[in-house]
């Protein structure tokens, strides 16, 4: 069967909407979301992603960093995967 969540997309940072404020940080739940120097996050997703069917962003359709960003300066476009058919 294939992988249920299908990989990791890491956010986009929109830097001119940005206010380096860390939430997205304090919200990720695999510490993936860094602060740089400017107090901006650097998203390392790609590097602690499973592909686990448990992970947040599979199960509720998007990721704890986008949805605690109050200044709208993060998005995700997610891959769309075509399941292998079954034999």
């Amino acid at each position: 069967m294939a992988d249920p969540c299908g990989g990791c997309a890491s956010p986009v940072l929109l830097e001119e909407r940005c206010t380096a404020c860390g939430l997205c940080a304090q919200a990720c739940p695999c510490g993936a979301a860094q602060p740089d120097q400017a107090g901006k996050p650097v998203f390392l997703c790609e590097r602690c992603c499973t592909g686990d069917a448990n992970c947040v962003a599979c199960v509720v359709g998007f990721q704890p960093c986008q949805a605690v960003c109050e200044a709208g300066a993060i998005q995700v476009a997610f891959t769309i995967r075509r399941w292998p058919e079954e034999e």
